[in-house]
């Protein structure tokens, strides 16, 4: 069963009103009454200055701005959380031995900003592929948490690139909305093992799910993470105004609002506990995977075999099962992806047998060698594009299995 202890810590940080229920939350009106000597207002001239949150007045309630220092500036390293002067967008306070203090601000050096360092020079030699996406990068020299792949989908990465929960098909009227704010969140809790102590609800998409539930209680936030309705019991979920068709009712009232892979893991849970108070161990009881929507992950173990699924977790009868469950080479990426685009076009990857993507894959006339996600690769050395036809030229080319990612 799924807590939502991170929301409930922010909702306890904050401490600025109370509901009914007891749980404090912020509101908008809060700050209206709220005086405090640690909010010295620093107005923002809208030139050359960034906007904060002042990190010492609760509730938000304070803003304050910082001036934003010039390439080549002096500037010093400092654990000061709310200075008066930062080096601005794309650049970072390094070593300078040429100044005084020994810092200067200089043009920060990224994974991302290499890679589009890279792009670019590849554009200008013509080695740019039809599919090859342009890297998109933060102020801060980050991967943009939103990335989208010609032909495929659009899907959360962390600031390194790293894959991260949350994929849509870009015709989906979500992914215009798609922030990745809830996968950037989940992952960073990954990282640090703290979702053993719950996690919020996502949406598919990777944004909050604007329903969230803690234990038994059910609430509505904002994108500001106020409540905005609620909190109520959970069995009177649907009289929430966030509450849409979207959402599951239960016969059983205490089992609303639980998506198939959060009822079940739910339910496994129940059924492992009432035999570990006997001191009894039950063989068989598997846990499903759930992702952070509530749905079920795209690989399951079941009878000991790794399956693609969908996110009700039926099964692909197209796609045969994994022979060991910790089989890194089964990913079921392309399975998953494929599912996603049928709804809007005919123009689908090809997929193995493993329900992994083919190492090539051809679009507009161009075939061209692909990553396990299905992104074109691309390569200075070797041929990484090719016409329709002449496919058996690429390095990736292969027959049978072993073209399969």
């Amino acid at each position: 069963m799924l807590a939502f202890t991170f929301f409930a810590l922010l909702i306890v940080i904050c401490d600025c009103a109370q509901s009914d229920l007891g749980i404090f939350t912020c509101t908008s009106e809060v700050c209206t009454t709220f005086n405090d000597g640690n909010c010295k207002i620093k107005l923002c001239n809208g030139f050359n200055t960034t906007k904060i949150l002042h990190p010492d007045v609760p509730c938000d309630c304070c803003e304050y701005c910082i001036e934003h220092l010039e390439e080549g500036s002096p500037c010093f390293s400092t654990t000061i959380l709310v200075p008066e002067r930062m080096c601005g967008p794309g650049l970072a306070c390094l070593p300078d031995a040429s100044q005084e203090d020994g810092y200067s601000c200089q043009e920060t050096s990224t994974d991302c900003t290499r890679a589009l360092d890279q792009y670019n020079e590849m554009l200008e030699s013509g080695s740019v592929g039809i599919a090859t996406v342009k890297p998109s990068c933060t102020v801060d020299g980050d991967y943009e948490p939103k990335r989208c792949l010609y032909g495929l989908t659009c899907y959360c990465v962390g600031p390194e690139n790293n894959r991260l929960t949350g994929e849509v098909a870009p015709a989906d009227p979500s992914s215009l909305e798609m922030d990745c704010e809830c996968a950037r969140d989940y992952a960073k809790a990954e990282a640090a093992g703290l979702l053993d102590v719950g996690f919020q609800r996502c949406l598919p998409n990777g944004n909050y799910d604007p329903l969230q539930c803690i234990g038994d209680l059910c609430f509505c936030i904002n994108p500001e993470f106020e409540v905005t309705d609620g909190p109520i019991p959970r069995s009177a979920v649907d009289r929430l105004k966030c509450f849409n068709s979207r959402y599951p009712l239960a016969d059983n009232f205490e089992d609303s609002n639980y998506f198939s892979c959060e009822l079940e893991h739910k339910k496994v849970q129940e059924e492992f506990d009432f035999y570990a108070n006997d001191n009894i161990h039950v063989l068989g009881l598997d846990f499903p995977e759930c992702q952070p929507d509530g749905f079920y992950h795209r690989i399951q173990i079941r009878n000991n075999q790794s399956v693609c699924v969908n996110i009700h977790g039926v099964a692909y009868s197209e796609y045969a099962p994994g022979a060991a469950p910790d089989n890194d080479d089964y990913r079921c990426n392309c399975a998953r992806t494929k599912e996603l685009l049928q709804e809007y076009t005919t123009a689908l990857p090809v997929c193995c047998a493993n329900g992994n993507f083919r190492q090539w894959q051809c679009m507009a006339g161009k075939c061209f060698c692909v990553d396990p996600y299905g992104e074109q690769l691309t390569s200075q050395t070797n041929i990484f594009e090719v016409d329709l036809g002449d496919e058996n030229q690429l390095w990736c080319y292969f027959t049978g299995d072993d073209d399969c990612w």
